[in-house]
């Protein structure tokens, strides 16, 4: 495990890479990004940024419940993924 984290290369690419399959993008980056681009439809149009397509037609219970199940999804995608790359390190030899 110390050669995970000997410099930040090691860990950037300890943390991007999946400890699966080593030729895709971790999962628990996928849930960060799925986080991240829930964040930005629910607050940039508050601070006047108008996002496209236009989701004003839908009623705002609507428009926040696919929001919230967005944000809910990417969070367990983010913390399944976190947890089985902290497995699969600690189980490395």
């Amino acid at each position: 495990m110390n050669k995970v984290f000997q410099n930040s290369s090691n860990f950037l690419n300890w943390l991007v890479v999946s400890s699966q399959d080593s030729t895709q993008v971790a999962t628990t980056i996928k849930g960060i990004v799925g986080l991240f681009v829930a964040f930005l439809v629910a607050f940039l149009p508050s601070i006047g940024v108008q996002v496209s397509p236009d989701f004003s037609s839908l009623p705002d219970t609507i428009y926040s419940l696919v929001i919230g199940i967005l944000g809910i999804v990417s969070g367990i995608v983010f913390v399944a993924g976190l947890v089985r790359k902290i497995v699969n390190t600690l189980t490395l030899k």
